[in-house]
């Protein structure tokens, strides 16, 4: 987006950069400090603040860039990260050309191999960023991220690393089968998600490259030709070599396809044919397409310079500021946003190419902090700003884990994290192939799941707290449920500190006295431990839970 926008920045006048409106005014009210504190650690942990954090900001406002620190040094901030990046790279599907039979393994393993599959090119990601490593190790490092089952079936050794525990699920790990380094480029979990034909010869490869570490979509460029210039040739491929109308992309495309046919299956259901990089082929690219590797015009000797040419180019700093941008905006970025955009991305460079620096820059605008529109704000704002957002189905999974323990599994799959048998794509969330963004709307059929979700999940924190000790109560803490009693102050107190925790702010009087009567005339009904189950299940279903 920002060669094109350079472009028509270099060409008109003062007056029609103006109209432009490369730089709009923020028309926007920002945030309050508990509400913002709210979304950062939602968006960077996946969690709800402590009652701890709120404390802290309260008594110091200036502690909040302190406080995102912190949150990008937690130890769920990675595991954050996956679901960040998987909104941009949309590798997380329920299904892969080859299943769990293929490698014989059990229906239990089936949910498994598929999410670890998905993960592996995220998990690298989300390695590079919060381990502060420059974000050119993406596409560059000799290494990728494995758990057992994949280093099980894959040509996958881990690494000895002081970087990562040996008990870690996922380790630092290497391929052992000549494929070059390339980080995500060269991994099995990129190319099994962006799959290629035979016939295609990895031209949707070398099309899926460009469009997520470029921006540059081929697909959006527009053609025109008849349908006899290709009905009257004998070969496809003379026809894109000849034709002008493909010319235009294909002198582009097919030099980047040469340089992955290492990654070109025989056979797209073979576990075996998949699983494996194949250097023997990696100069048939050359003879099917005959076009010698090349990026953009510069030759490659082999395939291992595919990466770094990839890192060394200019659009590729810019496609990662505006893929996370857009997924931390919950928005799309357009021509209004080009010069905050190229602002963050000198920040990303300055803070020498760690992804925190870009976090903290784009965490940091207006953009992101906006929590209402002024009654003043035009068409163009109302349409751009996203003020209210709903939780991302794997962020959801985690606040609600994190707030009580519970994690809604069923026949060893995840039911936030698959639509095989779970709820993501009603949830709000992405499939990765029929739904590619976040849900940014409430839907009936979110709210029939989530009633289910925190229906058990209340059920689960009540029965585990009701009879544990203080330090191994979940959501109940200091107080004990038992003993709790509406009208007692410890009982306001719990209310108090549960809206705070849920909601990032206290309950008025009137929303006090209605959760104090609805708390007693089900306890009257059904018995002081329902009557929590089913006020917790309520708090989780409040929009204001559930939003940001």
């Amino acid at each position: 987006m920002f060669g094109f926008l350079a472009i028509i920045l270099s060409c008109g006048d003062g007056e029609k950069q103006s109209e432009l409106g490369y730089r709009p005014e923020f028309q926007g009210v920002s945030l309050s400090q508990p509400l913002l504190l709210r979304r950062l650690s939602l968006d960077l942990r996946g969690v709800m603040p402590s009652l701890e954090e709120y404390e802290r900001l309260e008594n110091d406002p200036d502690s909040l860039d302190e406080l995102i620190s912190e949150f990008m040094k937690d130890d769920r901030h990675q595991e954050r990260l996956i679901g960040l990046f998987n909104e941009w790279l949309l590798t997380r599907v329920d299904k892969f050309n080859v299943s769990n039979y293929d490698y014989q393994l059990p229906n239990s393993q089936a949910f498994a191999l598929n999410s670890s599959v998905g993960q592996e090119p995220l998990r690298l990601m989300a390695w590079v960023a919060a381990n502060d490593r420059p974000w050119t190790d993406v596409v560059t490092s000799p290494y990728t991220m494995a758990n057992e089952l994949l280093q099980g079936i894959w040509p996958l050794e881990f690494i000895d690393d002081d970087t990562v525990s040996a008990d870690s699920v996922w380790r630092l790990a290497q391929y052992t089968d000549g494929r070059p380094s390339g980080g995500v480029v060269m991994s099995n979990g990129l190319w099994w998600r962006y799959y290629t034909t035979p016939n295609n010869f990895s031209r949707t490869r070398a099309m899926v490259l460009t469009d997520l570490f470029l921006c540059e979509n081929f697909l959006s460029r527009p053609i025109k030709f008849s349908a006899p210039a290709l009905l009257e040739r004998d070969s496809l491929n003379e026809v894109i070599r000849t034709d002008a109308a493909c010319i235009g992309c294909h002198s582009t495309l097919d030099p980047i396809a040469s340089a992955l046919f290492g990654f070109w299956w025989f056979d797209l259901h073979d576990a075996t044919e998949m699983s494996v990089y194949h250097p023997e082929r990696e100069y048939l690219g050359s003879y099917y397409l005959e076009q010698d590797p090349s990026w953009f015009g510069k030759p490659l000797d082999s395939p291992a310079d595919l990466g770094p040419l990839l890192a060394t180019d200019s659009r590729y700093l810019s496609c990662s500021v505006e893929q996370v941008a857009k997924v931390l905006w919950d928005r799309e970025t357009d021509l209004n946003d080009f010069m905050t955009l190229q602002d963050i991305e000198d920040e990303f460079v300055g803070g020498g190419l760690r992804f925190s620096s870009l976090l903290k820059a784009i965490v940091s605008r207006s953009d992101y902090r906006v929590g209402a529109l002024l009654e003043t704000a035009d068409m163009n704002s109302e349409e751009r700003l996203t003020s209210l957002r709903l939780l991302p189905s794997d962020v959801l999974k985690s606040a609600v884990f994190d707030l009580t323990g519970f994690r809604w599994t069923e026949q060893g799959y995840d039911m936030l994290e698959n639509d095989t048998k779970g709820y993501r794509i009603l949830l709000g969330g992405v499939d990765g192939v029929t739904v590619h963004e976040s849900e940014r709307n409430p839907t009936v059929s979110q709210q029939l799941a989530l009633k289910r979700f925190t229906q058990a999940a209340a059920d689960y924190v009540v029965e585990h707290d009701w009879s544990a000790a203080s330090d191994g109560r979940i959501l109940f803490g200091s107080f004990n449920p038992q003993e709790l009693t509406a009208g007692d102050s410890a009982f306001d107190g719990f209310i108090n500190q549960l809206h705070l925790r849920f909601y990032g702010i206290s309950p008025g009087t009137e929303r006090m006295e209605l959760d104090k009567n609805k708390w007693s005339q089900l306890s009257n009904e059904f018995g002081p431990k329902q009557a929590w189950k089913s006020l917790v299940s309520v708090y989780l279903r409040d929009p204001s839970f559930w939003t940001y």
